[in-house]
């Protein structure tokens, strides 16, 4: 209960709450949508939901986002790291010799990628780096992505990224 009394100057400096109500995204269609719940502060540092979420956009009133082209599983892992600031697999690295280590590898780099790929479109450039920098942490173990991983950094990038800079690099 506010008191009228008090002065404007003192009202002001109340930490509002309103940006901590959680937000409810929705990823993927039909079987595959996930529902997932964020809090603004967090997944605000992305220009598309902070843009989303301002203003008078029916997001940002119902507090409510629909992502239908997304992947779920994509979207978790995005997610994970928004919270957490830990990439999937951010664990040691493999001996060389190691029987999993191409598959493991491998792996990573596919996941990598399609976050890469969700960050790219929901423009955030903190995700984004901390994949460059993690792609430089691998590389310097002798791992590489495959094929398949870089052709997702080009079909989910703009000709301008400089994640497209790097990647020839990593072509042997």
């Amino acid at each position: 209960m506010a008191i009228v009394s008090e002065s404007p100057q003192k009202r002001r400096c109340v930490v509002s709450f309103d940006r901590f109500t959680p937000v409810t995204i929705h990823v993927g269609q039909g079987l595959e949508r996930k529902e997932f719940i964020a809090h603004e502060p967090f997944i605000a540092r992305s220009e598309f939901f902070r843009r989303a979420l301002n203003g008078n956009w029916p997001e940002g009133i119902e507090r409510i986002v629909e992502m239908p082209n997304d992947d779920p599983e994509h979207f978790r892992l995005y997610l994970s790291f928004v919270y957490t600031s830990k990439l999937p697999r951010d664990r040691e690295p493999l001996p060389k010799d190691d029987a999993e280590w191409t598959s493991r590898y491998e792996a990573d780099y596919m996941d990598l990628a399609r976050i890469y790929a969700l960050a790219e479109k929901l423009q955030d450039p903190v995700t984004k780096n901390a994949i460059v920098h993690r792609m430089f942490q691998l590389s310097s173990c002798g791992a590489f992505p495959p094929g398949k991983a870089i052709q997702i950094f080009y079909e989910s990038t703009p000709e301008s990224s400089r994640i497209r800079g790097l990647l020839p690099g990593y072509v042997v």
